[in-house]
């Protein structure tokens, strides 16, 4: 019998050995934050041995790369007994290696010689790495340290003039901060960040579901709304969503169960619900949502023009509506495009998107702009930007989005990409851009139906419903 890992409350961390911790981080059960480098970088020589015991052992099956945090840790306090775990490091990182991980080895000294000249010499390192780099700034002086570097200076001069004047001036100054302080660390991590519950098997989420930690409950409701509910699931969630004491949880369980609205048990568990007058804003944002599709039910629509009504929670009224799809909600939305309130500005660029407000375009292009809401415009301009949906057209559209867009990271394509599949479905053509590799791109629309229902299978083949696929 498999035995359920504890779950530990952010509370408690300070008491929790480092390497449980550790493991509990790596597989995704606890957030990376202020909290959790507390608990090991505030007590160091207590945490020390742990550390060593986490970063010595097979990393292969980890949910969560913690390899910044042990460097962060070795850098600050460095030990002989971390050289193979930096060595690792400098294989994973060498065409990129970082500062710290500079500053981890400099700790080591002489001792990272020997290691280091080893590494360069293995066949497999990318062609242009760092290795030569790292050894230079060692500060370290040794004879075969200046033979790499004259061996560099015949491939390449200006690269081993480089990596001689940092050899002889004991190392970069960038990397000069060996004693700075542990709130540095800090840095790249926010004070506090819910598990990444999302990642999780869905058993595993549910043991989040059921720990009577709040951020936990919370977290793996809003996990489970992202990722969808399996049949057994819906009743764990649907009795948090009744009893549990926290009505933010309630409420995020209520919308989660969306997902099974097509269980008439249900829908009407959920209607009855939102018909009580003792039901909470809360629970009621969360009802609106889950029962989206059915907007057209008076105490449904009644609910929504209620919650919009009340500047707090008019966001997640604009959320309902155009998960609803009701192209009569379209007006609601470019009122709010420049709303003070961001949660309400959000909502109302998806919403343009969603429903396919084009008479906004360029409102939701000054968006592209704003780095807080440059994703958002991304999806919501390639759904209401005119142009002919077909598989044979879309790469065409997806052309305009990049001449108004610039250039696209590797996020905000697969944004826009994603967006032009939902065009697709919508028009009853399989996706492109994440199809299966057999799709027929080509193909012509679904006879039976212009438009896929949201809790039909995805007609990508993968099996989820599609409004928890390509629909999502």
């Amino acid at each position: 019998m498999i035995k359920d890992p504890a779950l530990y409350a952010a509370e408690d961390y300070a008491n929790v050995p480092a390497v449980e911790l550790l493991r509990a981080a790596a597989r995704g059960h606890l957030g990376l934050d202020h909290r959790f480098l507390r608990a090991l970088f505030e007590n160091p020589a207590d945490a020390l041995p742990g550390v060593l015991e986490f970063a010595l052992g097979d990393r292969s099956m980890d949910r969560v790369y913690l390899g910044d945090v042990l460097i962060q840790f070795f850098r600050l306090h460095p030990v002989p007994e971390s050289l193979p775990f930096l060595v690792e490091s400098a294989r994973v990182e060498a065409d990129d290696i970082s500062e710290n991980l500079i500053i981890a080895f400099r700790g080591l000294g002489d001792l990272a010689v020997d290691a280091l000249l080893d590494l360069l010499e293995e066949p497999d390192l990318p062609e242009d790495h760092d290795i030569a780099f790292l050894i230079a700034c060692l500060g370290v002086r040794d004879d075969r340290i200046r033979t790499v570097i004259e061996r560099t200076r015949a491939m390449d001069p200006e690269e081993g003039d480089a990596l001689l004047e940092m050899y002889e001036s004991g190392g970069s100054a960038d990397t000069e901060a060996d004693g700075e302080e542990v709130s540095g660390v800090y840095a790249d991590y926010p004070q506090s960040v819910a598990p990444p519950v999302a990642i999780l098997p869905e058993r595993e989420r549910l043991l989040f579901l059921a720990s009577p930690a709040e951020e936990h409950r919370l977290a793996a409701a809003a996990a489970l709304l992202e990722t969808g509910l399996s049949p057994e699931a819906v009743q764990a969630v649907l009795q948090t969503a009744q009893n549990d004491p926290v009505e933010r949880v309630r409420g995020v369980c209520w919308a989660a169960l969306g997902d099974a609205i097509d269980d008439p048990s249900i829908s009407q568990a959920m209607l009855a619900r939102l018909k009580e007058p003792a039901t909470t804003r809360s629970e009621q944002a969360g009802l609106i949502i889950g029962l989206a599709e059915k907007a057209e039910e008076p105490p449904v629509a009644a609910a929504i023009e209620t919650l919009y009504a009340d500047p707090e929670w008019r966001h997640k009224a604009l959320e309902a509506m155009w998960r609803s799809l009701d192209r009569g909600y379209a007006r609601y939305f470019p009122p709010h495009l420049e709303d003070p309130d961001r949660r309400v500005r959000r909502q109302a660029i998806i919403g343009c998107g969603y429903l396919g407000v084009s008479s906004e375009l360029e409102r939701l292009r000054r968006h592209l702009e704003d780095p807080l809401f440059r994703l958002d415009a991304l999806g919501a301009y390639a759904l209401a930007v005119p142009g002919d949906v077909s598989p044979s057209r879309v790469q065409g559209l997806l052309r305009k989005v990049e001449r108004v867009a610039g250039d696209l990271d590797i996020e905000e394509l697969r944004s826009v990409q994603l967006a032009l599949d939902h065009r697709l479905m919508l028009h009853g053509y399989p996706p492109v851009f994440f199809a299966e590799e057999d799709d027929e791109l080509d193909a012509e629309p679904a006879a039976a139906s212009s438009k896929t229902g949201q809790n039909e299978p995805c007609p990508c083949g993968s099996g989820k419903k599609y409004k928890k696929c390509c629909g999502a």
